[in-house]
């Protein structure tokens, strides 16, 4: 009994957060500034060898126009296999990003594309990249500044005396919190 009443407690103290959420506006326009950044963890196994890889993307935006930003961000990441030393990489350059949905949607997708260059270290080496990436981005806005993002990307990287290109296709969660002081509709 003491269980279900603890369980209605944080059920309704949810959907009050939710409501709540939805009687808010976004931030999304012209001359607005936001800044924030994803993380993801990946971790797999092949032919019984764990590879484990994080990865935070920080970025920096201003809305040019109602529901469209540019700015800079930056990629960092860590991969660690079993019995090797740690590979990371830094890789920074500029984006732009077009939100689909109004303005004071509560609710939102945005799409964004990125041309990064940077370098790996691996095995006391250091060797440049360059690559670009594309990504989807269904969000919610929490409340008139923040919003939750949740990333599908694909991402292409050269690295310098590497034959191919590496490919990647990601998921992460993100955060997004946006500076007022923009036009309003």
């Amino acid at each position: 009994m003491i269980l279900k009443q603890i369980t209605m407690k944080k059920f309704l103290l949810f959907i009050l957060l939710v409501t709540t959420t939805f009687i808010t506006n976004a931030q999304i326009n012209k001359n607005n500034w936001m800044v924030g950044g994803s993380f993801a963890f990946s971790s797999s196994e092949v032919m019984d060898i764990t590879t484990k890889t994080t990865l935070f993307s920080p970025n920096l935006g201003y809305f040019f126009l109602d529901k469209f930003a540019g700015g800079v961000k930056g990629n960092l990441s860590a991969l660690k296999m079993e019995g090797e030393d740690v590979m990371s990489s830094s890789m920074f350059g500029p984006y732009v990003r077009y939100y689909l949905f109004k303005n004071d949607s509560d609710l939102n997708m945005h799409f964004d594309g990125s041309y990064m260059f940077g370098a790996t270290k691996a095995g006391g080496e250091t060797f440049n990249q360059d690559g670009y990436e594309l990504a989807i981005t269904p969000m919610v806005f929490l409340n008139k500044h923040t919003a939750l993002e949740l990333r599908v990307s694909y991402g292409s990287v050269n690295t310098e005396d590497e034959s191919e290109r590496t490919n990647t296709f990601g998921l992460g969660v993100g955060f997004q919190i946006h500076l007022g002081g923009g036009s309003k509709k």
